[in-house]
């Protein structure tokens, strides 16, 4: 059965020899990161009122399209990290002889 740690920079699930670490110091990179998508659709939307423009503004969508793709695999990847605590401990202890 996995254990759930909640520390100050991180919840922990610890699961036999592996432990999952779930950090929450990226708060403010994610609402930077939900912002942007939404500015650039805007300036998209303003672009495509304009002939000379719309090709401007359809590479805004590709673009915006492209982040909101992204953006849950990076959150995915900052979010979780899986340690083997074995190969820690093994290093940590090797490093103090």
């Amino acid at each position: 059965m996995p254990k759930f740690i909640d520390t100050d920079n991180d919840y922990e699930v610890k699961m036999g020899k592996y432990t999952v670490f779930l950090n929450k110091n990226h708060q403010y990179i994610f609402i930077i990161n939900e912002s942007v998508p939404g500015i650039i659709f805007v300036v998209g939307s303003i672009f495509f009122l304009f002939d000379s423009l719309k090709t401007a503004g359809i590479i805004l969508f590709i673009v915006g399209n492209a982040q909101l793709f992204i953006r849950p695999v990076l959150e995915i990847l900052h979010a979780i990290t899986l340690r083997n605590m074995d190969n820690i401990k093994r290093n940590h202890e090797t490093r103090e002889q």
